[in-house]
């Protein structure tokens, strides 16, 4: 059993997007960390900081909707494409790949659920 093209790329840009959500909050987080051990400037200063801290919050939160986006796209897609699992063991053997593709376990029930048996 293979994976339609479609559902390929739709993997590759989720993985993609994990990855932009990942180094989002590591900067996120060092801004933080900066912030919390960092001592007042003036007020210029001061509100160059918070400015950033707030642009680095909203590219953590567009991230998290683009992965919840693209998890939700990969879910609606058919996992077997043009081909029909047979068998439970089929079923099973297909529940690491959708364990790689970081879908919840019920989404990926949802994915395996669209296949025909």
């Amino acid at each position: 059993m293979s994976d339609s093209p479609e559902k390929v790329t739709a993997l590759q840009q989720l993985a993609q997007l994990e990855q932009e959500l990942k180094e989002a909050e590591e900067a996120l987080a060092q801004w933080q960390e900066y912030d919390f051990n960092r001592r007042d400037g003036s007020g210029a200063q001061d509100r160059r900081h918070e400015e950033r801290g707030e642009r680095l919050r909203n590219a953590v939160w567009s991230a998290r909707q683009a992965v919840d986006a693209q998890k939700r796209y990969v879910a609606q897609l058919p996992l077997c494409k043009g081909a029909v699992m047979s068998t439970s063991t089929e079923k099973a053997a297909a529940l690491p790949r959708l364990h790689r593709s970081s879908l919840t376990p019920r989404e990926s029930l949802s994915v395996l659920d669209s296949c025909s048996f």
